[in-house]
């Protein structure tokens, strides 16, 4: 299990975004007196969103590249 530092540093970004997809239901967490998130949590998350846009997380859109 990692802590949500650990998480941000693998996916690089700040530690708000983490709580934010964890709070918006994107990444599952466990709260053991701290919230913990799983190898496979994230894995699920990369292979899932992927292609996804995080920017505003109240509106997770597809990536549009030009």
């Amino acid at each position: 299990l990692l802590t949500v530092r650990e998480v941000a540093e693998r996916l690089k970004v700040n530690r708000n975004k983490v709580y934010e997809l964890i709070k918006h239901g994107y990444l599952p967490a466990l709260d053991l007196g701290g919230l913990k998130i799983s190898d496979a949590a994230i894995d699920s998350f990369i292979l899932k969103y992927s292609g996804h846009s995080f920017k505003n997380i109240d509106a997770v859109t597809q990536l549009q590249l030009a």
